[in-house]
């Protein structure tokens, strides 16, 4: 069995899809739908990308929310209780919270790029590194 492999402006396409999923549904509570578009990002894009997809759709799809949502709410108020509770500066609360979407992305990445190697049977081929100064 093969998976479709999203090169191109597919790539950016899905990447998009991703961010644009987990933006509207972070305001219902389904935090979780970034482990599930890193998830469809690891099974649809080959290799490293998938990796970076993810990092994209974690740090966006968290971050622009939460900057949107300064600009008219206390937000800086709600980062220094956070902070208060775990012992850190109000600051690195936020710098925390997008660093918890990029892992959550990240992790259903890398479980969908197990996923894609299971289920193909052999890992990605990934063209090989050029050599212009082997043997000459």
């Amino acid at each position: 069995m093969t998976l479709p492999r999203l090169r191109g402006p597919l790539l950016w396409v899905a990447i998009v899809a991703g961010w644009a999923l987990v933006v509207v549904t972070q305001p219902m509570g389904l935090w979780w739908m970034t482990v599930v578009c890193g998830l469809g990002l690891g099974l649809l894009v080959p290799g490293w990308r998938a990796g970076v997809g993810a990092l994209l759709v974690g740090a966006l799809g968290w971050g622009i929310p939460l900057l949107w949502e300064s600009q008219g709410a206390p937000v800086g108020s709600v980062a220094d209780v956070l902070g208060g509770l775990l012992g850190i500066p109000g600051a690195a609360a936020v710098v925390v919270t997008l660093l918890v979407s990029v892992v959550l992305a990240l992790a259903g990445a890398w479980v969908g790029i197990a996923g894609r190697r299971a289920i193909s049977g052999r890992p990605d081929p990934e063209p090989p590194p050029s050599s212009t100064s082997e043997g000459s």
